[in-house]
């Protein structure tokens, strides 16, 4: 079996491929994983020609071996003028595409293979028939009918997300909420949540791990978010709390989208404000064994509401309190985490987090967050995957 992974950027920054890395795990001697990252054109591959071959130029790409059965490949349009235009089915840039990776397979598999191509949005609809694969994943993890900004509707995608049903052999969704829309659309739609790296997050429980030296200068107590800075955060919150307390600290790390730079360039105008940038997520412990509480600032609207916070878990997995907008998914926590319906009641509860958390409280954050671990939940996944298979060819 070859599952052939659509990602949605890079391997490097795709956010999921913590998840991805396990799944290979659960696969290993039953399945090789294959990633494809997003095509490039023949000009932004240029800064690899001086490295070793990687590239299978124009005939087929070459597969980064990760691990033992864990690829990754970025296929190249090296006909000018036609890489913007790959997406669209049965174009020449399409055609391209589609041949580096069913080359690649060859390779790296055998023609008695199952290929099982693997997408994750709407906007990849035109990466089904690639592989030309035996059977489809649809694993839907955010509410994409909805914009991330403000939750208002987008028909378009709709339409988009339901074409890609029509396709999909089996769909996996990240919560409950999304399960429940899903399955009036589709026959074989099952529950899938969100997990973390839980050995690499629970690190940041153990008294013998430092705190990043850059966090250490910035003044206790320490209110912390990792993640993707996007409009979907809700920066007037994130105002309210620095102003209410010019004592708490205030830290953000992570990548900054281009919809929010004004709102991050003004909230750091604030004085007990830090921006820490990005940093690699293997060290991102040291960082949450500094903060006094964690945060999920979100806004509240439809495609917030509808998401399970991979965020949610890393904070756990590190013993650490958490202060969260009300999102579906995590209602059933609130005995280890605080859900706040307005500015007002944040701040309060962040209050709290601060001065009556109990050790009972992030004992039970843990155990909750392990029984999250990539391990676990990949591997339900993948027999999922084998069984629908099986039923497939009886």
């Amino acid at each position: 079996m070859i599952i052939i992974i659509y990602l949605v950027s890079p391997w490097e920054t795709f956010h999921r491929h913590p998840m991805l890395e396990a799944l290979a795990r659960q696969a290993l001697e039953q399945a090789t994983v294959f990633c494809i990252n997003p095509p490039r054109s023949l000009r932004e591959t240029t800064s690899f020609w001086k490295k070793p071959c990687m590239w299978g130029l124009f005939s087929f790409l070459r597969a980064e071996c990760l691990n033992k059965n864990l690829y990754v490949g970025t296929p190249i349009v090296w006909i000018p003028g036609r890489w913007k235009q790959w997406h669209e089915r049965g174009s020449i840039g399409w055609k391209i595409v589609s041949r580096q990776i069913q080359k690649t397979i060859q390779k790296i598999g055998n023609k008695t293979n199952k290929v099982i191509s693997w997408i994750y949005r709407p906007e990849q609809l035109h990466c089904v028939g690639l592989a030309k694969e035996d059977f489809t994943v649809y694993e839907c993890y955010d509410e994409y009918s909805l914009s991330h900004i403000d939750g208002t509707f987008r028909p378009e995608v709709e339409d988009e997300e339901n074409k890609l049903l029509e396709k999909a052999d089996l769909v996996f969704t990240a919560s409950h909420a999304l399960f429940e829309s899903r399955k009036k659309k589709h026959s074989n739609v099952h529950y899938a949540p969100n997990g973390v790296d839980f050995k690499l997050f629970n690190q940041a429980a153990l008294d013998n791990l430092p705190v990043a030296n850059d966090l250490k200068k910035i003044p206790l107590p320490r209110i912390g978010f990792i993640g993707n800075l996007c409009g979907r955060i809700d920066f007037n919150l994130l105002e309210k709390i620095a102003l209410h307390n010019k004592k708490w600290s205030v830290v953000l790390m992570g990548p900054v989208e281009r919809e929010v730079e004004k709102d991050l360039n003004s909230l750091q105008q604030q004085g007990n404000v830090h921006y820490l940038g990005y940093k690699p997520r293997e060290i991102l412990p040291q960082y949450l064994k500094g903060f006094d509480v964690c945060i999920l600032p979100f806004k509240r609207h439809g495609w917030n509401e509808h998401s399970n916070p991979l965020k949610l878990w890393e904070y756990l997995s590190a013993g650490k309190p958490v202060v969260s907008t009300p999102i579906k998914e995590i209602e059933t926590l609130q005995e280890v985490i605080w859900l706040a319906k307005d500015h007002e009641e944040f701040i309060s509860a962040l209050s709290k987090a601060l001065h009556e958390v109990k050790e009972r409280q992030t004992a039970s954050g843990i155990e909750i967050a392990r029984k999250h671990s990539w391990d676990d939940l990949t591997c339900n996944m993948f027999e999922t995957v084998k069984k629908c298979l099986d039923e497939q060819r009886t």
